[in-house]
């Protein structure tokens, strides 16, 4: 299905460590402050791909908002 996954996380680089290798996603971005994740989300949907944003948090917000899907 050509689906990719990318982990973004305001944590640390040893929590998204692990995180990802327990669910097998292979790219993650650790460290990220709330803009950075709107800016990531943001930037793959410029390119033209379709982008779906799950957030845990208040703090999602600005990148939930951001996904465009299908």
């Amino acid at each position: 299905m050509h689906i990719h996954v990318i982990l973004l996380t305001g944590d640390s680089q040893a929590a998204a460590e692990m995180v990802a290798s327990q669910m097998g996603i292979f790219r993650f971005h650790s460290g990220l402050l709330l803009e950075q994740n709107s800016v990531e989300v943001a930037a793959h949907a410029k390119r033209g791909h379709t982008v779906a944003m799950v957030g845990d948090g208040i703090n999602d917000a600005p990148a939930l908002s951001e996904p465009r899907l299908g």
